[in-house]
């Protein structure tokens, strides 16, 4: 065999090894991109897809189920991602599913995860629309990440100047708290402020017990203030002193009238007056009388001003009405 044919033999047999190796790359790549698995699509938008591309992985909870078909801009906010889904795993995309756009690892390349929807959901058809979850966008998170730190960096700075006032030995800080009379001063403040709620409690307690008993209790107290009966019963013996001081005081002005008239007269009564020691007796008495009874109008008047009493004035029928 000469060399040209030896040549041809092996040029042969290399272009053949190469479309070999052409078609298995082929099938290879198409078995994992799914370009000869039988799929059906569905699709979701997004408002931001962070980088995602067309041939990217489509995850089930963790599970490979397909590839990112195209991603499609529709207007500025709204972003059309079209994924095939394996017919196999057709059984597990409902209508009520959830995608959303996260990354494969820490620094690996985005991708799609759907999530199952609610039980008992009509299965996905070819198609139709999913619901989508929108993804964080780093970017807003890290400069949300640079204004903490400089927050942190300042709070920091803040601190680290309360411990070197607290720490310097004429610093405010130092001096309140190390400060033994003014700890002392301010333990006697608290522990006043602690009797006299103390006191406070006492007398408050003491207030709502009396005046449980006032409205609730038995005592004679109570009695004076709730009972009807003792009340009228109070009003009508006022009444009959005050009665009895307008009678003493009538009597006393006839008695002053008929001594003006013995003191003018000739007759017998004018004769026993004229005893001066009887008379001044009787003047006497007379002054005495009307003493009693200006002092008595007064005590019912105090009586009527009473605290305990007033009521009982209020509630007391006016003259002439029963």
């Amino acid at each position: 065999m000469d060399q040209d044919t030896k040549r041809n033999i092996k040029l042969g047999l290399f272009v053949v090894l190469g479309i070999i190796v052409f078609i298995f790359g082929i099938f290879l790549v198409g078995a994992k991109s799914g370009l000869f698995t039988k799929s059906f699509t569905v699709y979701a938008v997004f408002k931001n897809t962070s980088g995602l591309k067309p041939g990217a992985n489509i995850r089930f909870d963790g599970v490979k189920v397909g590839t990112v078909k195209s991603v499609t801009i529709m207007n500025d906010s709204s972003i059309r991602v079209d994924m095939n889904i394996d017919e196999s795993k057709r059984e597990f995309i409902t209508k009520s599913a959830v995608a959303s756009i996260t990354s494969d690892g820490l620094m690996g390349d985005e991708l799609v995860n759907i999530t199952a929807g609610a039980y008992g959901s009509p299965l996905a058809e070819n198609g139709d629309r999913i619901s989508s979850r929108q993804p964080m966008d780093m970017d807003n998170m890290i400069a949300k990440f640079s204004g903490t730190s400089s927050n942190i960096n300042a709070i920091t700075e803040n601190l680290k100047n309360l411990t070197d006032n607290l720490n310097t030995k004429n610093g405010s800080i130092q001096s309140l708290f190390k400060d033994t009379t003014m700890a002392i001063n301010l333990q006697q403040t608290l522990a006043n402020l602690k009797t006299m709620s103390e006191v406070y409690t006492q007398e408050g307690n003491d207030l709502r017990r009396t005046t449980n008993e006032l409205t609730h209790g038995n005592g004679v107290l109570n009695k004076l203030v709730n009972d009807p009966t003792l009340s009228n019963n109070l009003s009508e013996t006022i009444s009959k002193l005050k009665e009895t001081s307008d009678k003493l005081g009538t009597i006393a002005d006839q008695a002053t009238v008929t001594m003006q008239h013995a003191n003018s007269g000739n007759g017998p009564l004018n004769t026993v007056l004229t005893d001066t020691g009887m008379a001044n007796n009787i003047k006497a008495t007379i002054a005495n009388l009307k003493r009693s009874t200006v002092l008595l109008n007064e005590d019912l008047t105090a009586a009527q001003h009473n605290f305990l009493l007033r009521g009982y004035f209020k509630n007391k029928p006016a003259d002439g009405q029963k």
